[in-house]
């Protein structure tokens, strides 16, 4: 027998045809206030066709005072045989046996009607049997209810995206995080593609079709939970973080049914975790470079010392006065990278004063233009008027927003633009060294501040995690933004200083 073919088109009489049962009691035994209840109760009325009591008929053993003043406030008529119930209300088309004598059900189902429907003592005891049933059922949707309330409103309050899948990527269910984040209502989302339903900051999708890195996949394949990072670059040029975590949800018969989806944005603790690995790396390194610098420059300052000496010697020729010439010069600019080392390694914040940011740009321009300036380079300049000074010092700024430029200028082709701007915004003093250049990939933007990680083939990789360096220790932050073919913009921001009025109080007199 094929069942499935059956059960479409299964179904009862009762709810193709306008049908009421007229219900006449026969006593009322065991099983008559359940009875009663089925037929009064709203609850069951999405069960059971349309019931109405009609009337009563009381035994003999139905006379005690207790029972018959219950009976009389039901306001239903009461007879003392069910031939007169039937003659008076011949609308009557089903009659329940609940007095308890079984011996009379078979004189009564031939003596009735056939218009009439009979209920005889034992089938009266399957609708006790199906009322207690019913209560059951009632006392499980409750709790089912209250845990379903329960469970929507833990899963409401994640700010992660939650999604159920089935077994070909299309949403079952999802959490109200992602509706209101793609607005549009769940109804709308069902039965659409995970992939339609996932996005970044601004819209643009966050995967696209089947991707057999996704922990969906590996699920599906496994059927077990599975979890990845994945990385995304916004349409800014932020890189962004996610955690993807996958979960298999099976049925009674122990197969896969569906997969249970939580991604969850970790940028923010990523970018707060690598910074401070890079801070450690950067005082490791500034530890090293100190005790370096010390070592090399004590003998240092001996062969700076002998070649002056030789210099003034009268027996050297002029081809050697030359060689020892450039050995003192060179000497000299090494010991120039040490100072800085050094300065850099151990500045002091009571060495901070007040600076101008449009004054740090102007002077940086300068220098560019006297080394630059046969790059065919161009700078569209844009300072804003009367902005707040900042703490700081002006050399390190300089040579802060020198080395973003020089790097803008390393990225584009000769002659490209470049756009230096300064402002204030949201308390902060801030300036924007932006380029049309070759742009950075995902693991480039990852990378980018950690120390000794460089692309280019001189260098030793500490050009931003210096300049990092330098901006938080004058209270300010560097924001990095990248894509490939499309370019950088690199912001530096700084606390402005706040005029304290440093007047006498009219209260300290």
């Amino acid at each position: 027998m094929n069942t499935n073919s059956m059960g479409k088109n299964d179904f009862c009489l009762w709810e193709i045809e306008d049908f009421e049962f007229r219900i006449g009691l026969l006593g009322t035994g065991a099983g008559f206030t359940t009875i009663l209840d089925l037929i009064a109760s709203k609850e069951y009325q999405d069960f059971l066709p349309p019931l109405r009591l009609v009337a009563i008929t009381l035994a003999s053993q139905d006379n005690a005072p207790s029972k018959r003043s219950y009976v009389q406030s039901l306001n239903v008529p009461l007879y003392t045989s069910w031939e007169t119930m039937l003659d008076k209300h011949p609308d009557i088309n089903l009659l329940v046996d609940v007095s308890g004598f079984k011996f009379k059900s078979s004189q009564i189902r031939k003596a009735l009607p056939d218009s009439v429907s009979f209920l005889d003592h034992d089938t009266s005891i399957f609708f006790c049997g199906l009322h207690n049933m019913f209560q059951t059922a009632s006392h499980c949707k409750v709790d089912l209810n209250r845990h379903q309330t329960l469970l929507d409103a833990i899963i409401g309050n994640i700010r992660e995206d939650i999604l159920l899948l089935d077994k070909d990527y299309r949403i079952v269910d999802l959490n109200d995080n992602v509706a209101h984040r793609i607005r549009k209502s769940k109804e709308d989302i069902v039965g659409k593609h995970c992939w339609d339903a996932q996005s970044l900051p601004g819209g643009s999708p966050f995967c696209s079709r089947r991707d057999p890195q996704c922990p969906v996949a590996t699920t599906l394949f496994t059927k077990q939970k599975a979890e990845s990072l994945i990385t995304r670059v916004s349409e800014d040029g932020h890189l962004l973080y996610y955690r993807v975590y996958s979960y298999p949800m099976f049925n009674a018969q122990g197969e896969l049914a569906q997969v249970l989806v939580m991604r969850r944005d970790i940028t923010s603790r990523t970018h707060k975790e690598k910074q401070a690995q890079e801070k450690e790396k950067l005082s490791i390194m500034a530890s090293m470079s100190m005790y370096l610098a010390h070592e090399i420059r004590n003998p240092l300052c001996v062969i700076g010392g002998f070649t002056k000496s030789l210099l003034k010697s009268p027996h050297l020729s002029e081809k050697e006065r030359s060689k020892i010439r450039i050995i003192d010069e060179e000497t000299g600019k090494l010991d120039a990278v040490l100072q800085n080392i050094l300065n850099f390694t151990r500045r002091d914040a009571k060495e901070f004063g007040e600076v101008d940011m449009n004054e740090v740009v102007k002077e940086t321009l300068e220098l560019i233009d006297i080394g630059y300036n046969l790059r065919g380079h161009t700078f569209h300049v844009e300072l804003k008027d009367d902005i707040p000074m900042l703490k700081g010092k002006m050399d390190i700024l300089k040579q802060c927003i020198l080395n973003i430029v020089k790097n803008a200028m390393e990225a584009t082709p000769d002659g490209a633009r470049i756009d230096i701007t300064t402002g204030f915004d949201q308390d902060k003093v801030f300036v924007v060294i932006a380029d049309k250049g070759v742009g950075m990939s995902e693991d480039e933007i990852e990378m980018a501040f950690s120390p000794f990680h460089t692309t280019k083939s001189k260098g030793y990789g500490l050009g931003l995690p210096m300049i990092r360096k330098a901006v938080e220790e004058f209270g300010g932050t560097i924001d990095l933004q990248s894509q490939k073919g499309v370019g950088t913009t690199v912001t530096l921001a700084f606390s402005p200083i706040l005029e304290l009025d440093e007047s006498p109080s009219i209260l300290s007199v």
